[in-house]
């Protein structure tokens, strides 16, 4: 079922939360989720660094047990950022992909090796895993799903692609969108990702990233040049260049368009570092419309924006940096 770029985001986020309570990874201060956990070694309990420092200011007995504590029994809490990795990776998979049962996969239409690289092309759904030799990949008329491949070549489907720790060279779904997720440790790279429909990615790096009629949203990626329709998402994450095409919403004569970005709860700063080019709707009859950009969240723009064949005005949150 399609759902839109920031219901996803926030399904995300909603259900992290919801299970750092039950793990007891939220700061009894903030009533947050833990942002750089700092332990009490006077008493073991956890809390934010920023917390507990705030909190000294104003009296150095521990909030929870009223034990003293001096600035040096303050220490990193290694476990407990652990467990928010952790937990952030089984949320993030359960929140793009559906577990389904292994189907017997249909014979290839054609299997064939052209200068040495091997194409597999079907004409129904693609499920590999566990592949790590150079390969192109065809679904005809279906989608791809891939778990843990690395050195891919270039995945095309009609149909929607998801990608669970897979690299590749490009990733293309000519119908549907695309859902991709790294690791911390090891983002899932790409040289291009282009989709109809919308994009998501997380623990992703690429070069270029189009979404041609639809939205695309990132989370702990680096991504260089981006291009959307209507919105572009981000948390956690960094981008050279945005071009962003507005959208008219109904009985506005002034296009929409919208940078989002969403304040990560680990602290990692959201960054757009180049150019961003706002330009008008396809469908725009207009010679010279008008454009309205609304960046909302948090995070630092240190490029330029631009209004490209369009009268552009700028709405910004307090806590959008523009230098």
């Amino acid at each position: 079922m399609e759902c839109s770029t920031k219901v996803f985001m926030t399904n995300m986020e909603e259900l992290f939360s919801e299970q750092c309570v039950d793990k007891d990874l939220e700061c009894i201060i903030c009533m947050e989720t833990f942002t750089n956990p700092h332990i009490l070694i006077s008493c073991f309990h956890v809390f934010c660094r920023d917390c507990i420092d705030d909190c000294r200011t104003r009296d150095s007995k521990c909030p929870i047990c009223r034990i003293e504590f001096e600035a040096e029994q303050i220490i990193p809490s290694p476990e407990h950022e652990k467990l928010l990795a952790e937990l952030t990776q089984d949320i993030i998979k359960k929140t793009l992909i559906t577990e389904k049962p292994k189907e017997k996969q249909p014979a290839p239409v054609e299997s064939k090796s052209s200068d040495g690289i091997e194409e597999l092309l079907l004409e129904e759904q693609v499920d590999i895993e566990e592949i790590s030799e150079h390969i192109d990949i065809t679904s005809v008329f279906e989608g791809i799903t891939a778990l843990n491949c690395s050195n891919l070549r270039n995945l095309s489907a009609r149909g929607e692609i998801r990608l669970i720790n897979v690299s590749a060279n490009s990733v293309i779904s000519h119908k549907n969108k695309i859902l991709i997720m790294g690791s911390p440790k090891r983002l899932s790279a790409f040289k291009k990702i282009e989709a109809k429909k919308k994009i998501c990615l997380v623990f992703t790096s690429s070069d270029y990233v189009k979404s041609r009629k639809s939205t695309v949203a990132t989370r702990c990626s680096q991504i260089k040049y981006i291009e959307a329709v209507k919105e572009v998402t981000l948390s956690g994450s960094t981008v050279s260049n945005i071009t962003l095409e507005a959208y008219f919403e109904e009985e506005n004569p002034i296009a929409q368009a919208t940078l989002d970005l969403i304040k990560h709860d680990e602290g990692r700063e959201n960054r757009i570092e180049g150019l961003i080019s706002i330009i008008p709707p396809e469908n725009s009859d207009a010679r010279n419309p008008r454009v309205q950009l609304s960046i909302t969240g948090k995070g630092f723009i240190t490029g330029k924006i631009q209004f490209v064949n369009c009268r552009g005005e700028i709405r910004s949150s307090e806590k959008i940096i523009l230098s």
